[in-house]
């Protein structure tokens, strides 16, 4: 028997969803399935490719892939206003339909280049470092990785330097830092959070976000966001937020004369 082509198993796969026969999040067959009907392995990877790229499949490191449900995606928000603290980061995403799924992980590191550009700090410096791992309906979208110069944490440069301060400042340690979270305990400390910046680009996962996310390591696609955290003129948090693209949608607004900006 002739092999299939890959745009055949394609256009299978379209009609069959516009059709309404494959619905969102039912299973898609199995590439050893696809092979009994005569369409080779390649042909069927690259079937698979395809239909993700044009958004309407997404596929689960070790369970198969799946028709996208659209209804199932994240949004990440512009935020708005901080009036205070409790508000930190409300509005964000909607709904708190994202939750962790298990305590972070706390500890030491060299600061990566990247998060040292932000911190302004040396590459390798040490770092408080916290990780969390975040989903929708139990299944891991999101991984946070928060880092804190330890020079901040330890309070050698801290604001205010008494014990209530101090003590604001051993919670960032905590599995549980409190009220409010990180950015509480920061401003308990006197650093109170005053001006954030976010830099979001597109690109494959590391093989750690990949096993993390449950994706795959060579097809699947993260939004990174890396964010920085001023209080006045120190720069005291900064974070990489990794998405699993198939469960995030990014929403922005903007006034017209905040940017110059071009249509075209």
């Amino acid at each position: 028997m002739t092999d299939r082509t890959a745009a055949a198993l394609v256009e299978q796969v379209r009609t069959a969803i516009s059709k309404g026969a494959l619905r969102p999040g039912d299973a898609l067959p199995s590439v050893t399935d696809w092979e009994a009907e005569g369409f080779g392995r390649g042909a069927s990877q690259h079937a698979l490719q395809t239909l993700r790229a044009e958004g309407l499949i997404t596929s689960r490191k070790g369970s198969g892939s799946y028709v996208r449900d659209h209804s199932a995606i994240q949004v990440r928000r512009t935020p708005g206003p901080f009036t205070r603290l409790g508000s930190y980061f409300s509005g964000r995403e909607d709904s708190g339909a994202i939750r962790p799924l298990g305590p972070p992980t706390i500890g030491e590191q060299p600061a990566p280049a990247d998060i040292a550009d932000l911190l302004q700090i040396t590459a390798g410096d040490p770092v408080l470092c916290r990780v969390q791992v975040s989903g929708i309906e139990g299944s891991p979208a999101r991984v946070t990785s928060v880092y804190l110069p330890l020079d901040l944490v330890t309070g050698a440069t801290m604001p205010y330097a008494d014990p209530v301060h101090a003590n604001a400042l051993s919670r960032l340690s905590y599995t549980d830092p409190g009220p409010a979270g990180i950015f509480g305990r920061l401003a308990d400390a006197g650093w109170l959070p005053d001006r954030f910046h976010e830099r979001v680009t597109g690109r494959g996962p590391t093989h750690a976000e990949a096993d993390a996310l449950g994706i795959s390591r060579t097809s699947g696609r993260v939004f990174q966001v890396l964010q920085t955290t001023w209080s006045g003129p120190r720069r005291i948090m900064a974070a990489r937020i990794v998405l699993d693209q198939d469960r995030f949608a990014l929403d922005y607004s903007f006034h017209a004369d905040d940017e110059p900006f071009f249509l075209g």
